[in-house]
Parts: structure tokens; sequence; C-alpha cells
């Protein structure tokens, strides 16, 4: 019987509050003002949406939203979901790990933009580099052989075998001086070309440039 009565109370109750939000809506319809009732969760007027439950999220949906390709190691947390063509004319600080220090030392560089670093000429000399040394067999050179590298070494390294040069310092990489070389070593930890070939800013710079020219646009 009490149960009864209880129940017979909270229906009264609703259909009160049901009169006052209708009677209120109406009010104030002609300046399109809604009345919320926000202690109300448990009531839903007949023919009216219950503001307390209404999606006020906004549509950010793309083309790409079933992609599970991230790259999120190598760029800082908001720029994560962005577009690498756009990431590419950004500041190298949008890659992850850039300190003061380093950021400094690479302004002094000349490489302020991640572009620069993609597009780094003495990583790509060291890169270049590294790579055909692996192919190297001993030291065979065929009788007559012009090969060189005279533009991307001082003279003192033109004569060495690639793998020799990957050893060298820096500076032994044609336009850069010794003190940009010590100034790479201790900022930088590029002590030496190969180093410098392995440097992950620059290959992750390289890499987004490249694959921005291949995205698709939403």
């Amino acid at each position: 019987m009490r149960s009864f009565l209880i129940r017979r109370q909270v229906t009264a109750l609703q259909v009160s509050y049901q009169q006052r939000f209708h009677t209120a809506a109406k009010s104030s319809s002609s300046s399109s003002r809604k009345t919320t009732l926000p202690f109300l969760s448990f009531i839903k007027p007949k023919n009216e949406t219950c503001l307390l439950h209404r999606n006020t999220s906004t549509d950010s949906t793309t083309a790409f939203e079933n992609y599970t390709l991230n790259v999120e190691k190598a760029l800082m947390k908001e720029d994560e979901g962005r577009l690498f063509s756009d990431i590419t004319q950004d500041g190298i600080k949008t890659l992850q790990g850039i300190g003061p220090i380093a950021e400094q030392t690479l302004h002094t560089l000349g490489l302020r933009t991640i572009e620069d670093l993609a597009t780094y000429k003495f990583y790509h000399m060291a890169k270049s580099i590294q790579v055909l040394a692996t192919t190297a067999e001993g030291t065979f050179r065929p009788v007559g052989s012009v090969m060189n590298v005279d533009g991307a070494v001082d003279k003192p390294f033109q004569t060495k075998t690639l793998k020799e040069i990957l050893e060298s310092p820096v500076s032994a990489l044609r336009g850069l001086s010794e003190d940009k070389g010590a100034m790479m070593k201790d900022h930088l930890g590029l002590a030496t070309v190969n180093d410098l070939a392995d440097f992950k800013f620059c290959k992750w710079a390289e890499s987004i440039a490249f694959l921005g020219k291949y995205e698709g646009k939403n």
C-alpha cells in the first residue's frame, strides 16, 4: 500500500512538472529561448526532445576514420592527426624530442623548418655515402676508374674509401667547418659522418616531406 502511494505521488509530480515545462516553453518561444530544468533528467515531455540528452557534439568525421596509420613517436601530441604536407612547412619543434639547445644549434646551422631538415644537403651527402659504402668490396678499384666524391668531402678525405669517410668527423664534409662540426658533436651527438647519416630528425623530416606528396585529401 505504501509503495502504491509513493508511485501515485511520483506520477503527480511528473504531470505537474510536464505542465510547467510546456507553459515555460510556450512563453519563451518568441525569443527562441528554451527553458531547461536540469533536475528533471527522469522526465521526457511528450513531443519534446529532452534537452539534457540532445547531441551537442560537432561532426568532425573525415574520410580517413577507418585508417590505422600513425607516427605518434615522431610528432608533438597536437600534430599527430595533421597532413604530412602541412607539417612539412612547420618549425622543427613540431618533431618530438627537440629541446632548446638542439633547437638553437639547428637554427645556427640554418635549419628552421621540417622542410629544411628534409633537404639538408650534408645529411644527404652522409646518407648517400653510407648507402654506397655497403656496396664496396675491399679496396678494389678498376684500372682507369674516375669515380670520386670530391665535391662532397674536403681534400684530405678524397682518396679514402667510403667506409673510411663514414668514420671521419662530420667536418670532413665539404662546407662544414670544424667549429660547426664541434657544435654538432657537442649539442646534437653527431661526431661522425655516419652519425649524421643516421640523424633521426633528418630521417623523420625527409620521410614526412616525401610521403606528403602522395597523401589523399579529405
